[in-house]
């Protein structure tokens, strides 16, 4: 498995940086760990870009954003099948995954669609979903989360802990058969079709499925995405594919 720890000279505190201007990037299959603020840093005028399952486990104990997306201002992201973890550390004083699951700062995000993610906040009384435009572009649903959302927004989310499989091997965070969020994700064509159950789980792993893929071979099939997978909202080809390495 692939850790992934942030190495730009001029922002250690994020684990990946899609920086201001940059669209049309895939980001898929990362544990993402190390950056004292956020697991992913979308800079201003970003757009076109695909988040798609991934866990991310930001260091944190409190005095930072530690957001698993925060945007600075971008249009038009796709945030499908995400899992933020919440690894315990003797010496700090909060768990060390992210506060937030998609926070603003300053600026605002458009037409961002949110599905069958795991938003699992250390605060339940802190934003999960922090939404400048008042949902007025946007779209967050079939989420499991823990901490405040915007109203309007979660119709069919779940707010509740995830519960994960005890046959899961190390790296593998599949919800426990029966637990809230297990089968209750909803289909995505041309993301999740081949899911093993009623329904898709929801996060970053399939419960009966294999283990997600990392490393320079991961995913070698599957850096396209099609116009028709996200329902109305049409985006352009190509895109970039970001993976672990």
């Amino acid at each position: 498995m692939n850790l992934w720890t942030s190495l730009h000279p001029s922002h250690p505190d994020n684990c990946i940086i899609i920086s201001p201007g940059v669209h049309h990037v895939i980001i898929k299959g990362f544990t993402l760990n190390g950056g004292a603020k956020n697991g992913i840093l979308l800079g201003a005028g970003t757009h076109d870009i695909v988040i798609e399952n991934n866990d991310i486990s930001a260091w944190g104990d409190g005095s930072n954003y530690q957001a698993a997306v925060f945007s600075t201002y971008h249009g038009r992201a796709y945030i499908f099948h995400n899992t933020i973890l919440q690894p315990e550390a003797a010496s700090k004083t909060y768990t060390l995954g992210c506060d937030g699951g998609v926070l603003a700062s300053g600026g605002k995000y458009y037409e961002t669609i949110s599905r069958n993610n795991i938003f699992t906040n250390y605060r339940d009384w802190h934003k999960t979903i922090q939404d400048l435009t008042d949902g007025s572009t946007n779209d967050f649903d079939y989420d499991l989360y823990m901490g405040l959302i915007l109203a309007g927004t979660e119709n069919h989310g779940l707010n509740s802990e995830p519960i994960y499989s005890s046959e899961n091997g190390p790296g593998e965070f599949a919800l426990q058969p029966g637990s809230s969020g297990f089968d209750a994700g909803v289909i995505i064509p041309n993301f999740n079709d081949d899911d093993e159950g009623a329904a898709p789980d929801i996060g970053a792993y399939e419960y009966g499925q294999n283990p997600m893929e990392f490393g320079v071979d991961a995913y070698l099939n599957d850096f396209y995405l099609s116009k028709q997978s996200v329902g109305d909202i049409k985006s352009p080809l190509p895109f970039i594919f970001i993976k672990s390495v």
